[in-house]
């Protein structure tokens, strides 16, 4: 028996991905961890030990770093609390566990911290650190960088100019070593808090993305639903509306006191005629039919047992994309005519469509989708006056053009209208129908232009094919 299932990759692309994959995974406080945890390590193979409280000092620096990814706010006033005590051990393990420890502590306090309360902690820090170094004594980078720096200075100073040794003492005045010093700690504490706060910002504006992505394409997948709902229920059942109507025209008027009218003797003389009739019944259960496939296939799209995009691909008849585009307009064109003829609304339908017109999937449903309404919206608004030829004093109820070429497809649709809808329609709410075509025409970088003047209703499409 062969499994037909996807194997997984096992290769060195493979092993190379994972990794990669994780890593991306992972928070940015998350990253720091790693990394300093990394550089943590490194420093036991370079310095040992030198006594039980340099182990004790190392390993609680250790659990600040470990600590920081879940706690950022506690962990970080503790941390900075356990920097400074361990800035009176000044061997070189602790010293170096003291910077890591730093380095994680101001990176992670610019990402998770709000700017007031990091810029408070780097400046409380830097006070303190310094403070502590000159009063009594302890470690501070700061201040040993700033020391080298000014005696070396002045050491050279001296050497070259003689008698120069005097000044100052060859010390650092105390006061301006102190001042010096917390603005140089401030500067690169403040420099790594604001590359946090740079990463925090960069993950700030994905997750927008992120969310602005989520929130459109729920708007679109609604707009696609209420466009799936709107075009396979509210059209069917327009038309319904109107073959039930003109059906019930053809009955014979009957008094209410008479139960003996004989409908049979009536088309027998040609008030109803029983072929239309049947076409007229068939019409109505295929419409309703199809109107309910429709209703159950949108409430397993909203119950998550079938994709909408599945569901979009049996709107129309396109599930056979060998089918081309002028072979599915002409059917469609003469279903919905044929429709119309019921309803005795005659007009003229005009196809145009070359061989090389090959439309995505996408744009033929939008073309085919786009012309269904069309005919929906000339049942409900176009003027007619219910005469047996289905013609308004002589003029085709409507008229519509569908022209391709490689490059575009157009449909346009006139028709004459008035400034009441169809009493057959009448009092039911729609409107909608355009806009949400107008929405997934112009997600295709098409167009869809309307105009009503002088009693004459024009819409008209184009989608581009390249």
């Amino acid at each position: 028996m062969t499994d037909s299932s996807p194997s997984r990759a096992t290769g060195p692309e493979s092993w190379g991905g994972r990794p990669i994959a994780w890593w991306h995974e992972l928070t940015f406080p998350d990253k720091v961890r790693l990394f300093t945890a990394a550089l943590w390590l490194t420093s036991l193979l370079a310095f040992h030990p030198e006594s039980v409280l340099d182990a004790i000092a190392v390993l609680a620096l250790l659990a600040v770093i470990a600590l920081l990814p879940r706690h950022p706010r506690i962990t970080i006033a503790i941390g900075l609390a356990a920097c400074l005590a361990s800035g009176f051990v000044t061997t070189n393990l602790v010293e170096a566990a003291h910077l890591i420890t730093l380095f994680a502590i101001f990176l992670t306090g610019g990402y998770a911290l709000a700017r007031g309360w990091a810029v408070v902690a780097v400046t409380i820090y830097s006070v303190a650190e310094t403070t502590c170094a000159i009063v009594w004594n302890a470690s501070s980078v700061a201040l040993d960088t700033m020391t080298s720096f000014v005696n070396g200075f002045l050491d050279g100073y001296s050497g070259t100019q003689p008698g120069a040794s005097d000044i100052g003492g060859g010390s650092v005045s105390p006061i301006l070593a102190w001042t010096f010093s917390v603005l140089l700690s401030i500067l690169v504490n403040g420099f790594l808090v604001a590359f946090g706060r740079a990463f925090r910002v960069n993950t700030d504006a994905r997750r927008t993305i992120v969310r602005n992505e989520a929130l459109l394409e729920r708007v679109t997948r609604e707009q696609r639903i209420a466009r799936m709902i709107h075009d396979s229920v509210a059209n069917d059942m327009s038309v319904v509306a109107m073959l039930s109507w003109r059906l019930r025209q053809t009955l014979p008027e009957r008094n209410a006191t008479d139960t003996n009218t004989d409908h049979t003797a009536a088309a027998r003389d040609g008030i109803i005629d029983n072929t239309d009739a049947a076409s007229m019944l068939d019409t109505i259960y295929d419409r309703s039919h199809h109107a309910l496939d429709r209703v159950h296939e949108v409430i397993d799209v909203l119950d998550g047992r079938r994709t909408l995009t599945d569901t979009e691909k049996t709107t129309v008849d396109t599930d056979d994309t060998a089918i081309p585009l002028s072979a599915r307009v002409e059917k469609l064109v003469e279903e919905q005519d044929r429709t119309m003829t019921m309803l005795g609304m005659n007009g003229t339908s005009h196809i145009d469509i070359t061989d090389d017109t090959q439309p995505s999937q996408a744009v033929t449903n939008t073309v085919l989708s786009l012309m269904e309404e069309i005919y929906a919206n000339i049942v409900r608004h176009a003027a007619w006056n219910g005469s047996e030829d289905g013609n308004e004093n002589g003029i085709p109820v409507y008229s519509l053009f569908v022209t391709g070429t490689r490059d575009v497809i157009r449909v346009t649709e006139i028709n004459r209208i008035t400034d009441e809808e169809s009493h057959v329609v009448r009092g039911t709410r729609h409107g909608k129908g355009l806009d949400l075509h107008r929405s997934a025409i112009e997600a295709l970088d098409g167009t869809l232009n309307t105009s009503a003047q002088e009693g004459t209703w024009t819409i008209a499409a184009e989608l581009p094919l390249r």
